[in-house]
C-alpha cells in the first residue's frame, strides 16, 4: 500500500528516470557493440569485393602489396563463411585510414550493405568500417574467405 502511495506522488520522477536509463542504455549499446551486417543468408543475393591495387615502392615491404580484385559469388557456403566472420566482430577504435576495398553484401530484396575494409593496425585483426564505425575481426578466417573468392594478395600492414 505504501509503495502504490509513493509511485503516485513520485510518477514523474519515475517516468523521467526510466526514459534517462533508457537513453543511456541505448547510447552505451551504441558506443561498446560492434556494428555488423544484419544480412543473414535466406536473404543473400550474392557478394561482392572489391580489392584496390596497391604496391609499395619499397620492396622490402612486401606487406604492404595488394592485387586487384573484383569478384561476385553466389555461392552459398562461402557467404555464409564470409557472414560469420563479420558476426564475431568486436570493436574497433576510430582511425581516419582509408580503405584498401570495399565487401558489398547485395540482399534480394534489392538494398546492400558496404563495408570498407582496413588492413588495420594489429596484426592478429582486419578492420573494416560499417557506416560511421571501425569493427574487427580476426584476420586468418578473413584472408581465407577473401582467399577462396581469389585474392592472391591482401595488403597486410596498414599505412
Amino acid at each position: 500500500m505504501q509503495s502504490t502511495s509513493w509511485l503516485r506522488r513520485n510518477v514523474r520522477s519515475v517516468f523521467f528516470a526510466t526514459a534517462a536509463l533508457v537513453v543511456v542504455g541505448s547510447g552505451l549499446n551504441w558506443w561498446f557493440r560492434p556494428s555488423v551486417p544484419t544480412t543473414i543468408l535466406a536473404k543473400v543475393q550474392c557478394v561482392e569485393v572489391h580489392l584496390l591495387p596497391m604496391h609499395a615502392d619499397d620492396k622490402d615491404a612486401p606487406d604492404v602489396d595488394q592485387d586487384e580484385l573484383h569478384c561476385i559469388t553466389t555461392d552459398r557456403a562461402l557467404i555464409q563463411v564470409i557472414l560469420d566472420v563479420f558476426r564475431s566482430a568486436e570493436r574497433a577504435t576510430d582511425h581516419k585510414c582509408g580503405a584498401s576495398g570495399t565487401i558489398i553484401i547485395r540482399c534480394k530484396d534489392g538494398t546492400a550493405e558496404k563495408l570498407g575494409i582496413l588492413p588495420g593496425h594489429d596484426p592478429a585483426f582486419y578492420e573494416y568500417r560499417y557506416g560511421s564505425r571501425i569493427n574487427r575481426v580476426k584476420r586468418d578466417p578473413l584472408l581465407v574467405a577473401l582467399k577462396a573468392l581469389g585474392a592472391s594478395r591482401v595488403k597486410l600492414e596498414g599505412p
